[in-house]
This record gives structure tokens, sequence and C-alpha cells, in this order.
């Protein structure tokens, strides 16, 4: 038998992803805050990239402690980086936007927003 997440609403998944040291938001992010994530995807006939917002106003539950994993990188193979999980709490269809980001993407960063920051990105800047 299936049993429902403490405190997750019907039609709502918890999703985690790495966040990246480099990207400067670590030792920022808490409970509660909200951002954007932006995936940089590669045209893989051109080779061109572009940055996408897939996801705006995430909802940040919780955020892991700072680990050290191993990345493909395609010009140098393996490297380690430091990284923190953190979880969102995001509705079903921004959960596969996301999945899909962190399977596809080149990168996938998370943009802070100010508290009280309620803006709309416009849709070219989306995916």
């Amino acid at each position: 038998m299936l049993m429902q997440t403490p405190g997750l609403e019907p039609g709502y998944r918890e999703v985690a992803i790495m966040v990246n040291a480099e990207v400067g938001v670590v030792g920022k992010v808490s409970s509660e805050d909200r951002g954007d994530n932006i995936a940089t995807l590669e045209d893989p006939n051109t080779k061109v990239r572009d940055a996408r917002v897939v996801v705006q106003k995430a909802l940040v539950i919780d955020v892991g402690v700072v680990t050290t994993t191993e990345e493909d990188s395609k010009t140098v193979g393996f490297q380690e980086t430091e990284g923190v999980p953190v979880t969102f709490v995001l509705n079903t269809e921004n959960s596969l936007k996301l999945a899909f980001a962190q399977s596809f993407a080149v990168k996938v960063r998370l943009a802070l927003r100010e508290v009280g920051d309620d803006g709309q990105i416009p849709a070219e800047g989306q995916k």
C-alpha cells in the first residue's frame, strides 16, 4: 500500500538536484527560499548552447550538506566537483521539466529570487 508523503499536497512531488558549488548560491540557499532553475542546453548538431528557464519560483524545502561528486566533463573526462543537494516541491509538470533538464542539459543552475519577487520571466526566456 502506498502512503502519502507527510505535508505534500496531492499533485506535487519532492525533487532534488545537486547545485554545483561554483554557482555561488551554496551557503546562501535555505528552506522556504524560491528560485528559478536554469538549464543550459546544447544543440547536438550545431553545438550551439542556449540557457532556458525550465522552472520558475521553485520552492526549496531542504538543503543538504556539501558533497564531493564525480562529474563527466566532455573535455577532460571525470572530474571532482562540490555540490549540495537541494530539494524542491514542484507540481508534476515542473517535476518532469526539471528531471529532463537534469538528465539532458549541459548544466542546471539555481538562481535565487529575492523574498517577495513574484515576477514572471518572459516566454522567450523559457522552454
